[in-house]
C-alpha cells in the first residue's frame, strides 16, 4: 500500500465520522492484498466492539479475533508509516536498527486506525510528528517532556488533539517544576488537581460496580478510593465499570493504548471539561507519587479562557491555580 492512499483524507480530518471508516473498511476488504483485507476486517471488528459491554455474549469471540488480527498484521499495516521515519542510509547503525525493529513510538488503534501515540517528547518531535498529519491522531502521551515544551507548543498537530499528556523527566524534574516553569513562560495557565489514581488495584471495585450488589456505605468501607470520590465521579466510574474497552485497557495494557487509558481515567474525575478546546495538555510526574490518601497530582495547561478557568476552579479535585499568566 502506498502512503498516498494510506488513509483517506476525510478520515484524518474528520476522525469522529465513523461512516467514512466503514466505507474504508469495505474498500480494504475488496482488495487482493491479504494484509489490506485483514485491516478491513479489523476496522469492522473494532467498530463493533466500540461501546460494547464486557458481559455481552459476543464479546469474547470478537475481542479474540481483534487481538489475533492485530498481532498478525499490525507490522504490515504500519510499514508505510515506519518507512517515512526510517533514518537515511548514511546513519548506518540507526538504519540497520530500523530495518530490524522499525522506528517511531508505540502506536495504538481505536476504531480500526492509529489514534494513539506513546513516545518521548524528542521522539515525537523528530520522528512521529512526520506522520501526525496523515493519520487520525487523537491522543498522545509524551514522556521526558521537560525542556521540550516550547517546541511541543509550537506543533500545530498537537494543538488539534483531543488530549495530550506530558510526563516530566524522571531524573531532573520528577516534581514537574521545570515543565511548569516553561508553561508559565509560554503564557499558559496552570491548574493543579489532586485525585485518586485508578490502577489494576481497583479491578475488584470495578467488579463490584458491575454486579451492583453493594451499597454506597459498603463500597466506601471496603474500597478507600471510593470514599475519596465525589458523586459525579462515582457515576462516571460506574458507567465504565462494564465497558469492554476500559476493562480490556486495564486488564491487557499495551504501550500504544496508554493514551486512551489515561483519557478514560481522567474523564472520570474531570468529565467533559477534559475535552474543552482551551485545554492544551495534562502534565504528570514520571513516578506519580501518591499522598497518604492515594491521590496523585495532575496539572492542566490551558490557554486563556475566563469561563473555562472558573469551571475548573469549581471542580471538587481542584487544588490551586499555579499561575495567573
Amino acid at each position: 500500500m502506498e502512503i498516498s492512499d494510506y488513509i483517506p483524507f476525510e478520515i484524518c480530518h474528520q476522525p469522529e465520522n465513523l461512516d467514512s471508516r466503514l466505507a474504508f473498511a469495505q474498500t480494504l476488504q475488496n482488495s487482493n492484498d491479504p494484509a489490506s483485507r485483514a485491516w478491513g476486517e479489523f476496522i469492522d471488528l473494532q467498530l463493533k466492539l466500540d461501546g460494547m459491554q464486557e458481559s455481552a455474549q459476543e464479546w469474547p469471540q470478537l475481542i479474540s479475533q481483534e487481538r489475533d488480527l492485530l498481532k498478525q498484521f499490525h507490522t504490515s499495516w504500519e510499514k508505510p508509516l515506519r518507512n517515512i521515519l526510517r533514518p537515511r542510509l548514511l546513519h548506518v547503525r540507526k538504519w540497520l536498527t530500523s530495518q530490524l525493529f522499525g522506528t517511531g513510538g508505540s502506536w495504538g488503534y481505536r476504531n480500526g486506525l492509529i489514534e494513539n501515540i506513546r513516545t518521548s517528547a524528542a521522539g515525537y518531535l523528530y520522528e512521529d510528528s512526520l506522520i501526525s498529519g496523515i493519520i487520525p491522531l487523537r491522543r498522545a502521551v509524551l514522556s521526558h517532556a521537560s525542556y521540550h515544551l516550547p517546541k511541543l507548543y509550537a506543533d500545530k498537530q498537537l494543538g488539534k488533539l483531543a488530549t495530550l499528556y506530558l510526563i516530566a523527566d524522571a531524573e531532573i524534574d520528577d516534581d514537574c517544576a521545570v515543565i511548569l516553569q516553561e508553561a508559565e513562560q509560554l503564557g499558559l495557565k496552570i491548574h493543579n488537581f489532586l485525585w485518586p489514581e485508578i490502577t489494576t488495584n481497583e479491578i475488584p471495585l470495578l467488579n463490584q460496580l458491575r454486579k451492583n450488589s453493594h451499597s454506597e456505605t459498603e463500597l466506601s468501607a471496603n474500597y478507600p478510593i471510593w470514599a475519596t470520590m465525589d458523586d459525579a465521579s462515582r457515576l462516571r466510574l460506574r458507567s465504565i465499570a462494564d465497558s469492554g474497552r476500559f476493562r480490556y485497557l486495564i486488564n491487557h495494557p499495551r504501550p500504544g493504548d496508554y493514551p486512551e487509558y489515561l483519557d478514560m481515567v481522567t474523564w472520570v474525575f474531570l468529565g467533559d471539561l477534559l475535552y474543552h478546546p482551551a485545554c492544551w495538555a495534562i502534565v504528570k510526574g514520571h513516578h506519580d507519587l501518591q499522598d497518604e490518601l492515594g491521590r496523585v497530582n495532575r496539572y492542566l495547561l490551558t490557554n486563556a479562557d475566563i469561563e473555562y478557568t472558573q469551571q475548573l476552579a469549581q471542580q471538587p479535585y481542584f487544588k490551586k491555580a499555579e499561575s495567573t499568566a
